[in-house]
């Protein structure tokens, strides 16, 4: 075999190689809902929230129960975590779509408030667009108590107080999905009917089928 048709045939396999996985990444990216992260080991898909309080870095008390009745976007990540970084700005755009709605969005740290007043103040190594939502600093116990083991991991508790979605880096659409389900949308008589198919839905069971039914709701 002459040195040509060897180069030939191996620039030919990476080609192959490379759409293959781009077509793979391409396939990932087409999924409408990030359901939710299999990982975990204890879900907390289908469980009531648990409850916590603390100074959110403005100052203000929060209190997670007295949210009940509302839908409640709990975002948890750090200032070393670089896909946290990239999440803020769909972080910002869900905070000033949803912030005079009948949603909650808090975002939960594992830094320290002097941490995160530097990192905002911009004294910190990597530049980021401003953060225009709540920050409660200093949730390392309470991502213990949610079994986060991944960053940055976005938790949906819908207005009866039961976790709806838990998921490591969905999509903005996505998140607006699931807002959008389980708020005020999700009133509509087609809304309740899918609503009442995912009351009682173990995470096992939740298949493809309900996520095509709940994309063609929201297409409503």
């Amino acid at each position: 075999m002459t040195l040509f048709l060897r180069f030939f045939i191996l620039l030919l396999s990476l080609i192959c190689i490379e759409t293959f996985g781009q077509n793979q990444t391409d396939s990932i990216h087409e999924r409408k809902i990030d359901v939710y992260s299999k990982q975990s080991k204890d879900s907390l898909f289908g469980k009531p929230f648990i409850d916590f309080e603390g100074t959110l870095l403005n100052g203000q008390k929060f209190k997670l129960s007295e949210h009940t009745g509302k839908v409640i976007l709990l975002n948890f990540w750090f200032i070393g975590c670089p896909p946290c970084m990239g999440e803020i700005p769909d972080i910002n755009e869900l905070h000033r779509t949803y912030k005079d709605s009948n949603v909650v969005l808090i975002s939960l740290s594992t830094n320290s408030i002097k941490e995160l007043n530097r990192f905002i103040e911009g004294k910190h190594s990597r530049p980021i667009e401003k953060i225009e939502y709540p920050i409660l600093p200093d949730c390392r116990s309470i991502s213990e108590k949610y079994q986060i083991t991944g960053y940055p991991t976005n938790i949906l508790i819908d207005k009866k107080g039961i976790i709806r979605l838990v998921s490591h880096g969905a999509s903005i659409e996505s998140l607006k999905k699931y807002i959008a389900f389980y708020g005020d949308k999700g009133l509509s008589k087609g809304w309740k009917d899918l609503a009442q198919k995912f009351e009682n839905v173990k995470e096992a069971d939740v298949s493809e089928v309900f996520t095509e039914l709940l994309n063609d709701l929201l297409k409503e």
